[in-house]
Parts: C-alpha cells; structure tokens; sequence
C-alpha cells in the first residue's frame, strides 16, 4: 500500500554520542496515512515507520522515543508541512514535557529497565557495557533535564553534558547498577506533574494537518 513518507529521522546511540565503530545507524520513517488508512480508521505504522499521527500523539503524550526525535543529529524531510509540524513540536517540547513529566519520567523509566535487561542478557562484554552506559545515559538526562527546568536543548539532548555513559562505554568506567536503580528512583519525585496542553497546541497542529492533507507528493 503507497504511503507517502514525510521525513527520515535518525534514533538510538547516535544522538547519544554512546555509538561505537560498528554501531549502525537506524531511522524512523515518518509516513502519510492512506486514504484506505483513514477510511478504515487504520494506522499506517508499520516496524520503524510511523504514521504521522502516531509521532504526534506521542510527542503530545510526552514519550520520550517520539520526542528524541525531534532532537536528532540527522533528519530528512521529504515534505515542507511536515518540517514546519516537526518544528513546531519541538517549539512544544519544554512544555510539554514541563506539564507532563510524569508520564516522559515512566517513557524514560522503561527505556532504562530495557537497558538493564538488555545488559543483564548480554552475550559478551562488549554487549554488556553498551546497554549499561544507556541505563547510565538515561539517569544523566533526568538529571540534567530537572537541574534545566525542563529546558530542551539540542546540545544536551545529544548527551553532551554526560561524561559518565561515554567513560562505561569507552574507557570501560565501573558500574553499579544498584546506585543506577537508586538514582533512577530518586529522581522521580522530580517528574511528578499530568497537565492538559494549552488548546493553542492541537488548533496549530490542527491546521498543520490539513495542509499537509492537501500537500502534492512531488512524484504527482
């Protein structure tokens, strides 16, 4: 089924600065619904494409893979609505994550306890210290997103305030994965707000939608 995609966005190691010479580089498709998607109340998100809705339900929602996105070293567009919609979303971002930190803390929480699985199954070294300095990686960018007041930064979104995570993963720096859980856990108290966005956010993204509704794929 032809689904029109609107832009390529780069996630994982790679805007971490955690990403080792073998580590590949993966990317969110983000792609148009159908009109059989929309008549049939389908989503178009398929393996690592999503439907545009999708990314942006789960921006709004405050998870925190859709809005890593938004902070990405690399990005294509293919379509200029959905550059000005991914614009805007991160215009949107401190806020939203402000208002909705609790739900962005639990996102943050589960990539972490993924990690730690992740590390806890690991087949070798190598594999271990990877997952170990993303758990590491992701109690860094609590911390540093609380001491910021939820201030969004590219520079720190990509991990440039940590040097923690790189020295597990680059220079073999012990772990504990115990202070890891504590720190994790202490820094909830922190994330604990569930607010309703200003109704300013969905009329923009309204109108943004139906522009793109009525943007020509170039191949037409």
């Amino acid at each position: 089924m032809n689904r029109r995609v609107l832009g390529e966005i780069l996630y994982g190691s790679q805007n971490y600065g955690l990403n080792g010479p073998n580590s590949d580089e993966d990317y969110h498709d983000i792609v148009m619904p159908s009109f059989y998607d929309l008549y049939y109340k389908k989503e178009a998100s398929r393996g690592q494409s999503w439907d545009v809705r999708k990314f942006t339900k789960l921006v709004l929602d405050a998870n925190f893979n859709a809005i890593e996105l938004l902070f990405s070293a690399k990005k294509e567009f293919y379509s200029p609505k959905f550059e000005e919609l991914w614009y805007i979303l991160r215009a949107y971002s401190s806020d939203i994550v402000a208002r909705r930190s609790l739900p962005f803390y639990y996102s943050v929480r589960g990539c972490f306890m993924a990690s730690l699985d992740n590390a806890t199954k690991a087949a070798n070294e190598e594999i271990y210290v990877k997952h170990m300095a993303r758990a590491q990686y992701f109690v860094d960018m609590l911390d540093n997103l609380r001491l910021s007041h939820f201030q969004m930064k590219v520079e720190a979104w990509r991990g440039n305030f940590t040097e923690t995570a790189r020295n597990i993963r680059f220079n073999s720096a012990p772990v504990d994965k115990g202070k890891l859980l504590s720190d994790m856990d202490r820094l909830s108290i922190y994330y604990d707000r569930t607010e309703d966005l200003p109704p300013q956010y969905y009329e923009m993204i309204t109108s943004n939608f139906q522009d793109l509704m009525e943007e020509k794929d170039d191949d037409d």
